[in-house]
């Protein structure tokens, strides 16, 4: 908020053009990036202990090659596993979207939900559910 009420450099709410995607983009990129940071990390370590790798090296190559033919292709699963997972999350909507005031799913939801609009919530719930792909079960109790 420092940015769009004490500097004003940005909109702090409403959709007025690009630079108004500024703030819910970063608001959204932050926590994940973190998380994603951390997951990549451990697998690149993991990897890089593994035997295929000590290969790599005895065999001649060098770090960089090593790394980029043998560790990033392989620590890089995870990471993509966690991004569509988190992606499907995205396409249902989110609360910072009703923060900064932006139209999307987010905002069809909370609309939805404080108007007691139930077909319109069911809706949305079921393209929440399709982004997320046809064997996602939440709840574990099955179809």
């Amino acid at each position: 908020m420092v940015f769009a009420l004490g500097l004003g450099l940005l909109p702090s709410a409403g959709w007025q053009g690009p630079s108004s995607m500024v703030l819910p983009c970063l608001v959204l990129a932050l926590r994940p990036l973190a998380y994603f940071t951390q997951v990549a990390r451990a697998s690149m370590i993991d990897v890089l202990e593994s035997p295929h790798v000590t290969a790599a090296r005895s065999r001649g190559l060098s770090f960089a090659e090593t790394m980029l033919k043998h560790g990033i292709r392989n620590a890089i699963l995870p990471v993509v596993t966690l991004v569509s997972v988190w992606l499907a999350g995205l396409l249902g909507g989110s609360v910072v979207e009703v923060i900064f005031a932006v139209p999307g799913m987010g905002r069809l939801v909370y609309d939805s939900v404080t108007n007691g609009d139930l077909p319109r919530h069911a809706g949305s719930d079921r393209v929440h559910r399709g982004a997320h792909g046809p064997h996602h079960d939440p709840d574990g109790r099955g179809p």
